[in-house]
């Protein structure tokens, strides 16, 4: 009896899958549907794989283009922030490729960096001493010396070789190969703890009369720096806006295609203060208790007056503490952010005509009363006094900070999750 069960189950499951096949198999054979009518030239399968090939290596260098704009930008920011934000950390300011990195890696991808960082000469067997792919602007390890295609041979005179960690051996079945680690990472994290400056040594290939190419071994002393710990990134999407999540501030394609470096140092400075005011948790907070007197309300219609609401009053009041002050919080995050940009080194003089700009790209949003963020033109007054502002302190010789209504600041806490503040 189990038996037949146990059949009666498999052929059941097995028609899910005789079903659809049957469907396309009537629909590719029969000549009962409409097919092409016209001769196509023949695709070769080699041919096909080149220029898929192609087409993956331009979009991943195109979106390797936009990300170092984008982090060179925000680099300034984020260092002379520091002080200003909830989360830091210490670090040397400088990024890699060894074994340990490729090893994480798809295969798709780890050929996409090989051929954009030609690294194909010392790409052997992953036996590759770390390859400096990216320097943070302002960090220590710029101000140090140290070289995008650098090739980091020593640290602290020892050598940081990959090696493998943990066994190879066989689990559930399957043989699995411990992952590599760098001695470079490992070691970076232990002299971070300290913050102490470390010393590198590299091999630097410099170019030569004739154009010929030499290689070099130079020792370099770097020294940590905090910065402030939030990510930015690029969005592919072809809109024009910039979001935050209280801990990551992603910017669209779309939207980087229309800004200079000064206004996107602007909208980066705009959300990065979004997070060091705390706007996320503000609004969540508001939500909260708009919801928390809605359900008063709600209550209190039933229980006195006898009438139902269902709710309605809830719904309400959550939806006018997510709006509340909303407004307000924009421009706060405009007051802040080009505070970020004058403590950047960024001019803050032209900041405000990015409001004109957007006005004309825009129209129909740009003086709105009533919606979530302020009008342009309201953004563009507040922005050129508070460029007045930051020259009076500069001028006193007085610190970067933005005026604040109250002394005694709340205690900054963690971020928690929530929803994104857009641009």
């Amino acid at each position: 009896m189990r038996n037949h069960k146990i059949r009666n189950q498999n052929w059941l499951e097995q028609r899910h899958y005789i079903f659809p096949f049957f469907i396309c198999f009537t629909i590719s054979c029969s000549p009962v549907f409409n097919q092409p009518t016209t001769r196509l030239p023949k695709v070769s399968e080699s041919e096909l794989t080149e220029e898929i090939t192609i087409q993956v290596q331009s979009n991943f260098d195109q979106w390797v283009k936009h990300n170092e704009r984008v982090q060179k930008v925000a680099d300034r920011i984020l260092l002379a922030s520091a002080d200003l934000c909830g989360e830091t950390k210490t670090e040397y300011g400088f990024y890699w490729i060894d074994a340990a990195v490729l090893s994480q890696l798809s295969l798709v991808n780890r050929l996409l960096i090989r051929d954009h960082h030609e690294l194909h000469g010392i790409f052997n067997n992953g036996n590759l001493f770390p390859f400096v792919s990216s320097i943070r602007q302002g960090s220590g390890a710029e101000d140090g010396g140290l070289k995008i295609g650098d090739r980091i041979t020593r640290f602290n005179g020892k050598f940081v070789e990959p090696e493998y960690t943990g066994e190879s051996g066989r689990r559930f079945g399957y043989v699995y190969k411990a992952q590599w680690e760098g001695k470079l990472a490992s070691a970076l994290k232990k002299s971070l703890e300290k913050q102490q400056p470390i010393t590198v040594e590299v091999i630097r290939t410099i170019p030569t009369e004739r154009e010929r190419t030499e290689e070099r071994v130079i020792e370099l002393s770097i020294s940590p720096k905090k910065v402030c710990d939030y990510k930015v990134s690029i969005i592919s999407n072809s809109g024009r806006n910039a979001y935050t999540d209280g801990k990551n501030i992603g910017i669209t394609t779309g939207f980087l295609s229309i800004l200079n470096d000064k206004e996107l140092a602007l909208i980066i400075g705009h959300e990065l203060a979004h997070i060091t005011e705390r706007h996320i948790e503000k609004k969540k907070e508001n939500r909260f208790i708009g919801s928390f007197l809605g359900t008063f309300f709600d209550a209190l219609s039933e229980g006195v007056f006898g009438v139902r609401t269902y709710g309605k009053y809830e719904w309400e009041g959550e939806q006018l503490g997510q709006e509340a002050f909303s407004q307000g919080f924009e421009a706060e995050a405009d007051y802040v952010g080009l505070y970020m940009l004058a403590r950047a080194g960024y001019e803050t003089e032209s900041a405000a005509n990015f409001w004109r700009k957007m006005a004309e790209k825009m129209p129909a949003q740009s003086n709105s009363l009533t919606g979530t963020h302020p009008p342009t033109a309201y953004r563009y007054l507040m922005l050129a006094k508070t460029h007045a502002e930051i020259e009076k302190k500069k001028a006193a010789k007085k610190n970067l900070l933005p005026e604040r209504l109250v002394t005694n600041e709340r205690p900054k806490r963690k971020y928690l999750g929530g929803n994104r503040r857009k641009f």
